[in-house]
């Protein structure tokens, strides 16, 4: 026989274990996040061996130098959005000048194309044959399995490396 009061408390008790189940799957990963630059047993960029001081400072200057062109950039990807999304809303849709918002997206998002690759050649020339190949290592495993998003430089060596999270407001920069 079950009264209210156990159906109250079973209800209750599974409320609680839900709530601890959620907030652990929330928490998962938060002890990986370490910047490209952080102290440690893993420094440098994507964790590349050998790095020296110098090329560390350097790395840290071109990555500066990107990430400033690059929110330059994604700022105005969002303006252009926006007057996008302003061009094909209500009464005031527009076909040929969304054609035109939609083409200036797109030779930005080309120049944001060619920005990073620049970036990753210049990073490239800074490092030894033995440094450029764990570095192209870690572009080539990016791509199986890669989540668009958030890259968390990890130690390239390791089995999923290069692997990140979802996207949305993400800080990750991409070499």
């Amino acid at each position: 026989m079950y009264t209210a009061k156990h159906n109250f408390l079973k209800t209750g008790f599974l409320m609680i274990l839900l709530g601890i189940t959620i907030t652990s799957f929330a928490q998962r990963g938060q002890g990986q996040k370490r910047g490209a630059m952080s102290e440690g047993p893993y420094q440098g960029e994507c964790v590349i061996p050998d790095l020296t001081e110098e090329q560390q400072q350097q790395i840290k200057s071109l990555r500066m130098n990107n990430r400033s062109q690059m929110q330059d950039y994604q700022a105005e990807r969002r303006i252009l959005r926006a007057e996008l999304d302003a061009l094909t809303r209500g009464s005031s849709y527009d076909t040929k000048a969304a054609a035109k918002k939609i083409d200036a997206i797109t030779s930005l998002k080309n120049k944001m194309m060619k920005q990073r690759m620049e970036h990753r050649d210049e990073i490239r020339e800074l490092l030894t044959d033995e440094q450029k190949m764990i570095f192209d290592q870690r572009k080539a495993k990016r791509g199986k399995g890669f989540k668009r998003g958030n890259y968390h430089h990890k130690n390239c060596d390791q089995p999923g490396a290069g692997e990140g999270y979802g996207r949305r407001g993400g800080q990750g920069a991409r070499y």
